[in-house]
């Protein structure tokens, strides 16, 4: 996957992601019909952290503390309880880990779901530190 393409605000759309339909067979939506809702990634250097916003609500968050010689110590990651089980942590991680390697800084992946996507994601393996 590209990485999209980031704003002078330090944003990127990153894709329509179809809501999951919980229907089978027949009776499943195609992706045509379902919703669309926009996926918008920000960071928010403020906070110390990377934000997935869905329909423009804030959807979850990935914190990280920067430490002494570039690098990011990615703590914890959220999927807000009411927008789980929509694929939005994989698009989170994967900004906030381009946008890391774009700033030339590396990764502590102490955030279990960020240290998962590192392993199920080799091409990220360079970032984490040691």
């Amino acid at each position: 996957m590209s990485t999209p393409p980031v704003s002078a605000g330090g944003f990127a759309i990153v894709g329509r992601n179809p809501r999951k339909a919980r229907q089978s067979g027949a009776e499943r939506q195609s992706p045509v019909t379902q919703p669309q809702p926009d996926t918008l990634v920000r960071v928010n250097p403020e906070a110390g952290r990377y934000e997935i916003l869905l329909d423009g609500a804030l959807a979850g968050f990935a914190n990280f503390d920067e430490r002494a010689g570039q690098v990011r110590d990615f703590n914890h990651t959220v999927v807000l309880p009411e927008f789980r089980g929509r694929g939005l942590s994989a698009p989170l991680i994967r900004y906030a880990l381009d946008d890391t390697r774009r700033a030339g800084k590396r990764i502590i992946p102490t955030c279990s779901a960020v240290a998962g996507f590192v392993q199920k994601n080799p091409e990220y393996s360079d970032l984490v530190v040691g």
